[in-house]
This record gives C-alpha cells, structure tokens and sequence, in this order.
C-alpha cells in the first residue's frame, strides 16, 4: 500500500534540489566573500514580509529564499483554502493565479484533483463536492510579473512532476513482482497515478508576466462558459499594490467572470487590518476560517480526510538552507537554523472569499 503523505515528502525533495541547482547555477562564478554578501541581502529583503512589506521578487537571491522558506507553507495554506471551497461549490475548468509566484495554487490544486479522484462517489456527496470535482482543475493561468518567480515556479513543477512520475514505476514495479505481472485490485488507483495523470492533464496551465499577456496568449484563449473561473491571490496582496491589485481584478471580472476570488494574507503583520478593510470594501464578504493540522511536536494531526504531511518538518529543505550558515552574519543564521514547516502554528492567516453571485 501506498502512503499518500509521502506526495508531500516528494515536493520536499523537488524543493530543496531545485534551490540546490538555481543556487549553484547563481553563485558559480562568484567569490567566498560574494557569496555571503548574496545570501546576506537575499535574507535581508525577505525581512521586509514580518512587517507586511513587498519585498524586491526581481531578485533571483529573494526568490530562491522565498522557495526555501514561505513557499511550502503557501502551497498548503492553498490546498488547506481550496479543499474549503471546493466542498461548497463547484470547481470551475480554470483558475487565474494573480501573483502566483511560485505556484502554490497550481501545486495545491494538482494534489487537491488527485485526491478528490480517488474519493467514491458516496463520499464525494457526503462532502458536498460533484462529480465534476475529479477533474478540478483544467489549467492555472499564473499571472506574475518577476521573471525569476516564473522561471523558479517552472523548475518546481517540473522537478515534482519528474519525482511523481518515478514514484509510479517504483509503485507499479513493486506490485508487478508482488502480482506477478497482474496489479492488485487495491493498488489500481494511487495518489500517486491520480496525481501524475492530473498535472500531465493540466497542459494548458502557464505562467505570464501580466494579465495583457495572458489574455493574448493562445493557452488561455480556450472556450469556457461564463462563471467557469476562479480568480485567486495568495499572500500578494501588500499595502503598497492594493490599489493596482483591485484595477486588474477588476478587467478580470469584467472580461474573465470568475464567479469565486480567493484572497490571502497574514494576520498579525502591521499592515493586515488595512488589507482586511480594503477587500471588504470590495466586495469579499465572506472570510473564511480554516482549520489547519495542529503540530504535535513534528507530527501533524488532520482534521478530517486530507492529506497532510507525516511531519511538519520539511527536512531536505531544512537541510539545504543549514548548509549555507556559515554564509551569514551572526544575527541572521538563526534565519537558517530554523526548521522549515509546512504549517507554522504562530502563523495566522487571512482567507477572504467574494462570491459573484453574492455580490451583484
């Protein structure tokens, strides 16, 4: 038997070897003392988000540290939000990812479609999601103007994809022996296979530096219905791009007609309340409160059916970002030494919902 936690184990090799090649590729020419001064102002920028501040995502230093160390969090606060909504309305065939950086939303949703997939129909109504749900979701239009952020996000998916698709014939090769050639009934639908054949289905998912550019791209230009669109923002929303941020969810509103947006931010940063009353004033009526796996130490506990991570602790990830200590000055290697976590227990997150319905 398989053991579906172990779908989050791989993303956590898939991270930590696709920051051990972009670092390598990034500091190879580079001298000792460069190579602290990058790491050092890389830690330095990201410092700017404890006080709810945009950091400069240009930078391919940010970036790779924003992947070692908010990243996993953010794709589980995705799958955690997403499992939420799903089991309360339809799925739509698209999702457009504003600021979808190193797609969380893209991640979450292939793991939250293969999950759904294996659900039998029974427990699918008793969770209140369709049978449509198997196939949620068809594509993810990713909208991110930093050009590392898109390529990095590239790297992730593909890295992940790879590690899934070995973890197949590593399945499918043990019950071949077992089976003697005949797979066993029990084992003919993994996490693994549903997981695999979903993001191999989301062809037509991919990330743009704007929505103009998306809008005009032949990927993103497939018939769907009216309403058949989710818009979601996960922890992008900043005090200093509110007001862009609600230009172009307005064009997509009016142009796209998601009939569900999804905001997500920190609670506790000096700036939060600003972001709650500013989404409340338009329109996000509903927020949403989720109930994430309580650490037990570095074992989480579900609340329901999900599927959560044996540990808490993503310990390839961890072990990378170790090994750079020596890196940083004194005062920020405790930015290094610390674990990195799936679910962080004195993080407290925001989740607003507008509904089109609800809202006209």
């Amino acid at each position: 038997m398989t053991d579906e936690s172990e779908v989050w184990s791989l993303l956590d090799s898939a991270i930590a070897e696709v920051a051990t090649t972009y670092y390598d590729r990034l500091t190879r020419c580079m001298s000792h003392p460069d190579k602290r001064e990058f790491v050092n102002q890389a830690l330095e920028e990201l410092l700017k988000l404890q006080k709810g501040n945009s950091p400069d995502y240009n930078s391919e230093g940010t970036v790779l540290f924003y992947l070692t160390w908010y990243q996993p969090r953010q794709i589980f606060l995705a799958y955690s939000a997403l499992r939420h909504v799903v089991r309360k309305q339809n799925p739509p065939s698209r999702i457009i990812d504003y600021g979808c950086g190193a797609s969380a939303v893209q991640i979450a949703s292939s793991i939250l479609a293969a999950e759904l997939s294996l659900l039998p129909a029974e427990k699918l109504r008793r969770a209140a999601c369709s049978e449509r749900s198997r196939t949620f979701p068809f594509a993810v239009h990713g909208i991110d103007p930093s050009e590392p952020m898109r390529e990095i996000s590239g790297f992730l998916w593909q890295n992940f994809k790879e590690k899934v698709e070995s973890k197949v014939r590593d399945v499918n090769l043990s019950l071949s022996r077992i089976f003697q050639g005949s797979r066993g009934p029990a084992e003919h639908d993994s996490i693994f296979e549903s997981l695999l054949d979903t993001m191999r289905s989301m062809t037509n998912s991919c990330r743009y530096p704007s929505y103009e550019a998306m809008r005009s791209h032949r990927r993103a230009r497939h018939a769907s219905a009216p309403d058949d669109c989710w818009l979601t923002a996960v922890h992008v929303a900043y005090e200093s791009n509110l007001p862009d941020m609600e230009a172009v969810f307005r064009r997509i509103r009016k142009e796209q007609e998601p009939s569900l947006e999804m905001v997500t931010f920190s609670r506790g940063s000096d700036t939060h309340l600003k972001r709650q009353n500013f989404f409340r004033e338009h329109g996000f009526e509903e927020e949403v409160s989720l109930r994430l796996p309580v650490p037990e130490g570095n074992v989480l506990m579900p609340e329901g059916d999900e599927i959560v991570p044996k540990e808490n602790r993503l310990g390839k990830t961890t072990d990378w970002r170790c090994t750079l200590v020596e890196m940083v000055e004194d005062e920020k290697q405790r930015l290094l030494y610390r674990d990195v976590e799936w679910v962080v227990p004195s993080v407290a997150n925001v989740v607003m919902i507008r509904n089109k319905n609800e809202t006209r």
